[in-house]
Parts: structure tokens; C-alpha cells; sequence
């Protein structure tokens, strides 16, 4: 039996998409999912046109659908998005997101030209803080802030580092 594959909402920029691809060259099952799903589709197509062998790995949908997919969720929007697309999705009536790992990605930063990145104040503390207030019913683990945006989009660079991960499951 196949593992359900992993989901990326917001898998369509940079974070999305980097990660994306180092899992599905990793050999797993990974669909890309995005407001749009022709654009999840898109980025999906892209994505296995990298890898040998990838190609059936990769899918792409809305990010209801790659919610509802998965049993394992990547966060990859920006800040400002994770809370409409949380409570979307925990409005649904599939509740896709109810008992499943949420691995959220999210780093609340702005970036101003001419001052850099800065920190954006959570009133929960973190972003992953926040997702579990919104998301009482799913295990929330907060990993990859730490890990560049642009880096594991580039298949043939090895990327070495440590990935901080934390949790209280």
C-alpha cells in the first residue's frame, strides 16, 4: 500500500516548491497545492521536469483538495495567509486538516526595500502557536523556518544545516 502523498498549500512559491521537490526526489509522493489549481498543476508539471523519475510523483490541486489528500500538510504561505486559509479549511465540511500533521513553514516576516527583513509580532507567540489555536484538532510541528526559501530549489546543490524541529506531540 502506497503512503497518501504529501501536501504543500501554498506549494506554488518558493518555500512550497523547494521543499516540495527535495521530498519527491527523496521518492515521495508530493501534490502542490495552491488557491488556483491550474497554477498548483503548473508548478507540479515543473517540478517533475527536474528530477528523473519524479514525474509521477508530483500532482497539483486547490489546497482544499491537496488537504483532503494528504495525512501529512505543509504550511508554505506567507503569514498574512495562514489564518483565512486555516479557518477555510476548518470550516469545510471534509475538515481536511482535523487529526493530521501540520508541518507549518511559516516565519512571520515582512520585507521592506531599503531595511531588510523584520519580524512580525504573533499575538500567540509563533506562527505555529497560531495554527494550533486555529487547528485545536491537528498536530501542529513547526519546521524549516530556519531553512532558506530559495536553497532546495536547486536539486543539485547539497544543502547542509540543521533543521530545527518542535512540537509538543
Amino acid at each position: 500500500m502506497q503512503a497518501s502523498p504529501l501536501a504543500f498549500l501554498g506549494g506554488t512559491g518558493p518555500e512550497g516548491k523547494g521543499l516540495a521537490l527535495r521530498l519527491a526526489l527523496a521518492g515521495e509522493a508530493v501534490i502542490i497545492g495552491s488557491r488556483d489549481a491550474e497554477r498548483a498543476q503548473a508548478a507540479a508539471e515543473q517540478l517533475a521536469a527536474v528530477g528523473d523519475g519524479i514525474g509521477s510523483n508530483c500532482a497539483g490541486a486547490d489546497n482544499l483538495e491537496a488537504a483532503s489528500q494528504a495525512s501529512v500538510i505543509f504550511l508554505t504561505v506567507p503569514y498574512e495567509a495562514q489564518r483565512p486559509l486555516l479557518e477555510q479549511l476548518r470550516e469545510s465540511v471534509r475538515e481536511p486538516l482535523r487529526g493530521k500533521v501540520v508541518v507549518n513553514v511559516i516565519a512571520p516576516m515582512k520585507f521592506e526595500r531599503g531595511r531588510g527583513a523584520s519580524a512580525i509580532p504573533v499575538a500567540a507567540g509563533s506562527a505555529a502557536e497560531e495554527a494550533q489555536q486555529l487547528l485545536p484538532d491537528s498536530l501542529i510541528v513547526a519546521a524549516f523556518q530556519n531553512v532558506s526559501a530559495e536553497e532546495p530549489q536547486n536539486p543539485d546543490r547539497v544543502m547542509l544545516g540543521d533543521v530545527v524541529i518542535c512540537s509538543d506531540f
